[in-house]
């Protein structure tokens, strides 16, 4: 897939290239990859899971999907330190 695919991003407001996408964590993709450019992938008829999946290999992506499980327990944590104090 061409990493020349150009779409907005809506966290920093401007136009951004698949690139970008896939080395702003370097050397993991945003997080927002997959919600982002969803309707990119479906138009051309890949599964974009299963392409970063490939594309990142198992090791970075388990750190990758393990990301969102963090933010959540992170946010419980926070939640329950500012209700006890």
């Amino acid at each position: 897939m061409s990493k020349r695919l150009l779409l907005r991003c809506s966290k920093l407001g401007q136009e951004v290239y698949l690139d970008y996408c896939l080395s702003e964590n370097s050397p993991l993709p945003c997080k927002s990859i997959l919600k982002c450019w969803n309707v990119i992938f479906l138009k051309l008829g890949i599964d974009g899971k299963k392409w970063l999946k490939e594309r990142l290999g198992e090791e970075l992506w388990l750190k990758y999907v393990s990301y969102e499980g963090r933010k959540i327990e992170y946010l419980l944590n926070k939640i329950h330190e500012i209700r006890h104090k």
